[in-house]
């Protein structure tokens, strides 16, 4: 999903504010997610992509939805510029559009007397993390949470409300991104945020827990993912040209956009930019809502090129313009 973050954050922040805090509760949820295995499940790696070798231990991980490149039990990992981050769920589900909704809570000075956690829900939420990403976010869709949501804890419970944060200020990415009950996700040591979570995460140990919070507001699940020393930080980067590959003529080149409801109709120039660029033969599109073929060839011929033809489904916003 892009844009809309900070109105997820702030829809997700205010289901839990609006009701009462509840106690922390040992027993099961009724009915609720059954608690996964302590220790992560490895897939077969056989024919995963990815790197293999004995240099593969040290290798970087690619965030690409393969995890032959992750190497050992350790599902918290960190390098010279990010936090990496495995989930293994007890049952598949859709990260920006599933129920319940999966929180990862990062205790970002690995110290649990310091940090909160997230308020109003009951059962065993865990403590003292300092950010939060809660990837379906009650009240935010059809039906259940979507997208995904940023949050900056208080520094301590009761200290004031969490503090909604745009997902695009943690860099965040993650596949896949069709439901699954594995997941790999990559989020920046320079966050574009207070700063002092920049400073927390350039040196020191990091902790973190995933929790599952269904629609009663009740953890069904949570589970403890590990810590980790943060090794040394690298120079900041500077933005780099990027030289898009030549079109070859034995090729079609597919181009996929989840639009951001029909965000095209409201402002084409980036996309007809992006899209000229690209030069695409078939472009696949999502969330194109309230457009029917005709708008879509004549929003093309207006701001791309002429001689499209296009094909729309009943999906949410679904059409083919090739």
């Amino acid at each position: 999903m892009g844009g809309g973050p900070r109105i997820l954050a702030a829809a997700f922040a205010a289901w839990l504010l609006a009701i009462e805090a509840g106690c922390a509760q040992d027993t099961p949820a009724p009915g609720g997610l059954a608690r996964p295995e302590s220790a992560a499940s490895e897939k077969d790696s056989s024919g995963a992509r990815g790197r293999s070798g004995p240099a593969a231990e040290s290798a970087e991980v690619v965030i690409d939805g393969s995890f032959g490149d992750w190497r050992g039990p350790a599902r918290l990992r960190a390098d010279d510029r990010d936090l990496l981050v495995r989930l293994s769920l007890p049952e598949s589900t859709n990260l920006q559009a599933g129920v319940p909704a999966i929180a990862l809570l990062l205790d970002l000075d690995d110290d649990p007397r310091t940090g909160s956690s997230l308020e109003g829900v009951t059962g065993d939420a865990g403590g003292g993390a300092e950010l939060a990403v809660v990837f379906s976010p009650p009240g935010t869709g059809r039906g259940g949470g979507q997208g995904a949501a940023a949050l900056v804890l208080p520094s301590s419970p009761g200290d004031g409300a969490a503090q909604p944060l745009a997902h695009a200020a943690l860099d965040l990415v993650f596949a896949p991104t069709y439901a699954a009950r594995d997941f790999e996700m990559r989020l920046s040591r320079r966050i574009d945020g207070p700063p002092a979570l920049s400073e927390a995460l350039m040196r020191g140990r990091v902790s973190a827990r995933v929790l599952a919070v269904d629609a009663s507001r009740w953890v069904a699940w949570s589970e403890s993912l590990g810590s980790v020393e943060l090794p040394p930080l690298a120079p900041a980067q500077k933005a780099a040209a990027v030289t898009l590959p030549p079109r070859r003529a034995d090729a079609l080149r597919v181009v996929s956009w989840n639009v951001l409801f029909a965000s095209p109709k409201r402002n084409p120039a980036p996309f007809a930019r992006i899209l000229r660029a690209l030069d695409p033969d078939i472009v696949l599109v999502q969330e194109w809502e309230k457009a029917d073929a005709p708008a879509l060839v004549d929003w093309f011929a207006a701001h791309v090129s002429p001689n499209w033809h296009a094909l729309t489904s009943s999906g949410w916003g679904v059409a083919v313009i090739a």
